[in-house]
């Protein structure tokens, strides 16, 4: 199932100069914005005091971990819990599962962020170096002896404005990863609620 929390969530900023990707920026998931129909879990922390709880955490919130296999971990841990106990350890589950999957987006976030301030900072620097340039190259033409330094500077500048385009080709592809971690934990949290919703 796509998820995407677009420009509806309940979490949603509005996009800083900083934020060059398309989609709305989603600083922070909320249990709303991910439908969550159980418990309020707002400063809930004792998952982290639970072994079990925080193994599986940490499995369904990896994106190395494929989806099925998470799942089935997470069906395996709610089958071996007593009846009575499965509404609270699944909140746990929940709880968890919400505060690793913003601190992880929230890194992600910034990594992108001050990846295009760089970017941004990068391009100034290469505008100015291209100014230099046709200076150099007005030196050069009236100069044979100029021609040397023109020769090395626009080599740099091909080079710079290379690795900046490559760079700029990759941003594309980091800006996909914050839909990518929300559709995942989205998948999840649709499983927890259908488990604490079937009988032991």
């Amino acid at each position: 199932m796509a998820f995407s929390l677009g420009g509806h969530a309940a979490g949603g900023a509005p996009s800083t100069t900083d934020w060059p990707c398309p989609q709305r920026k989603v600083a922070k998931l909320g249990a709303s914005d991910l439908q969550w129909q159980g418990a309020p879990v707002d400063g809930l922390k004792g998952w982290r005091e639970d072994r079990d709880i925080a193994k599986l955490v940490e499995t369904l919130s990896n994106r190395r971990i494929a989806i099925e296999q998470a799942i089935g971990s997470l069906k395996t841990y709610a089958a071996a819990l007593p009846t009575t106990e499965r509404t609270g350890k699944l909140t746990l589950v929940f709880a968890g599962l919400l505060d690793t999957v913003n601190n992880y987006r929230a890194s992600v976030i910034t990594g992108i962020e001050r990846f295009n301030r760089r970017q941004k900072l990068r391009s100034a620097e290469i505008e100015q170096e291209g100014q230099k340039l046709a200076e150099l190259q007005r030196a050069a033409d009236k100069d044979p002896a100029a021609k040397i330094e023109y020769q090395k500077a626009l080599e740099l500048y091909d080079w710079n404005t290379r690795v900046f385009e490559e760079r700029r080709q990759n941003l594309p592809l980091a800006c996909e990863i914050p839909p990518a971690i929300d559709g995942r934990i989205f998948e999840v949290v649709r499983e927890i609620q259908g488990l604490m919703g079937q009988p032991g």
